[in-house]
């Protein structure tokens, strides 16, 4: 895979990728900064400890249990009267997984132990032999349920960092380690095919998020640097947070990263030289430009207590710009960044819904505008103005002219003949 020629508007550039083959050769070719997907790099990690024989058995057993009521409009009917039978406030239906949707698997397995006791009220009624090739065994529910809570945490985590209404470049690393570290507290009531789940979950994560030889100057490490919820660095030691802090105060003397600064140093005119009365004469105010006032602006930031987990870190930086005004540019740059490609993947997955056989002759523009009205409705006002309300009709007043004879009063009783 070659990129031939590719015309961009001049703007700083920073794409998200499904793997790490077209980061790599974007950067290769065009010198574009680019990251993995986050939750990609999670749903292959979970994919890789979901890979064991005896869950494989456990997941078809569950796949068919959950057809055989998705087929049958009689035994859906059954399962909604048994679960009123035993007094749920709110009827349920079972949930079918799907190999492309991500955590379907947990979606699956938790409806279904929500709903055990109905579905095997409702299998109680059926033959024997139609019973024991559906029917869970009571190995098979208990790593089921025993499976939840490890689910549970990594949909948690997918879709925390795909969301769209609020910074996730910052959650990136914390997000995986406290992960990692949940698979690897352990529990005593674990069983060990689920403790084997995740140990293995944990070394696939660790390997694909490099969580043993993090890059202190990369993307993610800078945005969890500049959110002022986790910018105590927790997952570093104090080595690393102090080479996180001298990579703070490098790129905010400069004003960008080195990844920009090749592409800004030409169009920017070079720093004028001071001449030796400046030197000499330099008043207070030239002082507080000093290397010496960066250092002690990113270790005052630094310094501060983290804030709590539900702050906005893009409006604390807002109220906060005046404080750190070098490094409130850097936070603008690297908190506006996503950490997954979930957004782009809905706004395709409409877009599917939109374009089909039967509203093929759609155009382009067409198609534009429905996904831009279905992503942006929250923000604007969609609302069709009411129309008009028609004229009342205009009354005329009798004008009485006394020149014009006068009708003649007609009587209220009939006229005899």
């Amino acid at each position: 895979m070659k990129i031939h020629s590719l015309t961009v508007a001049k703007m700083e550039l920073f794409v998200l990728c499904f793997c790490a083959t077209p980061g790599r050769i974007l950067w290769e070719e065009l010198k574009w900064p680019s990251l993995v997907c986050a939750a990609h790099r999670i749903q292959n990690a979970l994919r890789d400890a979901l890979d064991k024989k005896t869950l494989s058995s456990l997941f078809a057993k569950c796949r068919h249990l959950v057809g055989h009521f998705k087929h049958s409009a009689l035994k859906t009917g059954q399962l909604e009267d048994k679960q009123r039978l035993v007094g749920a406030k709110e009827v349920k239906h079972l949930v079918q997984d799907c190999a492309t949707r991500w955590n379907s698997v947990y979606l699956m397995l938790d409806r279904l132990v929500q709903l055990k006791v109905p579905v095997q009220l409702v299998l109680a009624d059926m033959p024997d032999k139609d019973r024991r090739s559906m029917d869970l065994s009571a190995d098979q529910w208990a790593t089921a349920e025993h499976l939840l809570d490890f689910l549970r945490s990594v949909d948690q985590v997918t879709t925390s960092l795909g969301g769209e209404q609020y910074s996730t470049l910052s959650w990136l690393l914390p997000l995986p380690t406290a992960l990692k570290s949940h698979c690897q507290t352990g529990d005593d009531d674990d069983l060990l095919v689920v403790a084997c789940v995740k140990q293995a979950f944990a070394d696939s994560i660790t390997r694909r998020f490099h969580l043993d030889g993090l890059d202190v100057h990369g993307e993610a490490v800078l945005a969890a640097a500049l959110d002022p919820r986790f910018r105590a660095l927790k997952f570093f030691d104090l080595e690393q947070q102090h080479e996180v802090q001298q990579t703070l105060i490098s790129y905010a003397s400069v004003g960008c990263s080195p990844c920009t600064e090749s592409s800004s140093s030409s169009s920017e005119p070079p720093a004028k030289r001071r001449c030796l009365l400046d030197q000499l004469l330099c008043d207070d105010g030239e002082d507080e430009d000093s290397e010496g006032s960066i250092e002690a602006e990113v270790a005052a930031y630094l310094a501060e207590k983290p804030v709590k987990r539900s702050v906005d870190p893009l409006l604390w930086w807002s109220t906060n710009a005046a404080r750190f005004p070098r490094l409130a540019p850097l936070a603008r740059k690297y908190l506006c960044i996503p950490a997954t490609s979930v957004a782009s993947e809905r706004v395709f997955s409409f877009a599917g819904q939109i374009v089909d056989k039967r509203r093929s002759k759609l155009s382009a523009e067409m198609i534009d505008a429905q996904v831009f009205l279905h992503k942006n409705a929250h923000i604007i006002d969609v609302r069709v103005p009411a129309p008009p309300k028609p004229a009342m009709p205009l009354v005329l007043a009798a004008v009485e002219d006394d020149d014009e004879p006068s009708l003649p009063d007609l009587p209220s009783q009939p006229i005899e003949l």
